[in-house]
């Protein structure tokens, strides 16, 4: 199933999007987009940003060909430089853009191959606590 949706964190004061773009075979490609913010402007994309952080920072990750078993996905892909915008947001809702560039790791190569991101937008219902989280 096809989804997206987002949610504010009052801990690092930071809005997170994420999206599940499901493909054959089982597989699907995922979109994790964090923001530093939770008020409409721009921030430069940290390239040290990760996921797992537990600080907010400003960083947009792929994961290409994720199987549902929670195996190893086929990439990796992080923008190492770029900008995120929030150009809306509510408590409800949040909308804006993202670009930039950076490099995506085939997990089974471990070959490195450089991507771009221009146009990137987003416009998510905003959830009221962190997925999965009590």
């Amino acid at each position: 199933m096809q989804w997206a949706a987002g949610w504010t964190s009052s801990a690092d004061n930071g809005t997170n999007v994420v999206a599940n773009l499901p493909r054959t075979g089982g597989l699907a490609d995922n979109a994790i987009i964090m923001a530093n913010r939770q008020t409409v402007g721009v921030g430069t994309i940290d390239p040290a940003c990760a996921p797992t952080s537990s600080v907010s920072c400003n960083g947009v990750m792929l994961v290409l060909g994720a199987p549902a078993n929670e195996a190893a996905p086929a990439s990796i892909c992080y923008l190492e430089s770029g900008t995120i915008t929030i150009s809306s947001i509510s408590s409800t809702n949040a909308a804006g853009t993202f670009s930039g560039s950076g490099s995506c790791l085939n997990l089974s190569t471990l070959a490195s191959s450089a991507f771009a991101v221009t146009n990137g937008s987003f416009n998510v219902p905003l959830l009221t606590g962190v997925p999965g989280i009590g």
